[in-house]
């Protein structure tokens, strides 16, 4: 547990709006920790805290289940039963004893979903509303926060076959591949055999860079990139530069043909800086 999370909880709040994640180990409750640390953090003769927990059953990681919740806690908060029917147009004018804080638990669940709730959190910028959640580390869900702080722990050697299984589900459950779909299921069967193959070697090798992996094993390079977003909770993401070659000065032409020599010679020119990193997956 970060002891310093409750006085970063104080700060963001001085801000007025935008939101706060703290990315969490499946492997690990601290997840609900944070989720209870915040919570007690929130100052109540100042502030107003939304607060509930997603659930992979029913409706809570949704937009609509989010707009509902807010229509009826600012009722609660203020009485106003028909200001309130749009909550958002309601706090762009409102005068309110307390500020409205939303705290969220596990926003990671229903990823992809189209309407998830997620897609308010712009709204929620532009009433300063803001927001704090808890989520499993996926790069997707970066676009929609403002600052972040990892919750995780240090030196794991093992990985929950099962949590990762549920995180491949998550994942795909609205993005696809679906194993119910005839025309999906040969993709989906592809992706769950790189995500355990990736695991695996991991626990042997401590970091694998995506490329090398995708020609080691003839793998489609998109497919490798999903496995690694999917894994992402259970890993550290890095970066590492193309293995560079060296020219030839008399003839002009790489003495070997490195990972950057075929970039190069595909772009026609060396005078260009390579922008573009390997994305690797760290065993911690």
């Amino acid at each position: 547990m970060d002891a310093n999370l409750p006085r970063k909880v104080v700060s963001f709040l001085q801000k007025g709006k935008g939101a706060f994640v703290c990315w969490y180990d499946p492997n690990s409750n601290t997840g609900l920790s944070s989720y209870q640390n915040i919570l007690q953090s929130i100052d109540t003769d100042v502030y107003f805290p939304i607060y509930y927990s997603l659930h992979e059953q029913g409706a809570t990681f949704t937009a609509s289940f989010l707009n509902e919740l807010l229509r009826k806690e600012l009722f609660e908060l203020t009485g106003k039963e028909n200001e309130i029917k749009d909550p958002f147009k309601f706090l762009k004018t409102a005068k309110l004893k307390k500020k409205p804080v939303l705290i969220l638990h596990n926003i990671h669940i229903g990823l992809f979903n189209a309407n998830h709730l997620t897609k308010l959190f712009n709204a929620c910028y532009e009433v300063s509303l803001p927001i704090f959640a808890t989520s499993w580390h996926y790069p997707y869900l970066k676009r929609f926060v403002n600052a972040e702080e990892f919750i995780l722990k240090e030196n794991k050697t093992e990985r929950d076959a099962s949590l990762i299984e549920i995180s491949l589900k998550n994942y795909i459950r609205f993005k696809g591949p679906s194993n119910e779909q005839e025309q999906e299921k040969e993709h989906f069967a592809s992706l769950e055999t790189i995500v355990g193959q990736l695991n695996e070697t991991l626990q042997k090798e401590k970091r694998v860079v995506a490329r090398r992996f995708a020609d080691e094993f003839d793998y489609p390079i998109e497919f490798v990139h999903e496995a690694f977003s999917i894994l992402t909770p259970f890993y550290q993401v890095g970066r590492e530069e193309f293995i560079k070659d060296e020219v030839d000065e008399l003839y002009g032409f790489p003495k070997t043909i490195e990972e950057s020599s075929r970039i190069y010679l595909s772009l026609g020119r060396r005078d260009v800086k390579l922008e573009y990193k390997h994305k690797v997956l760290i065993q911690n």
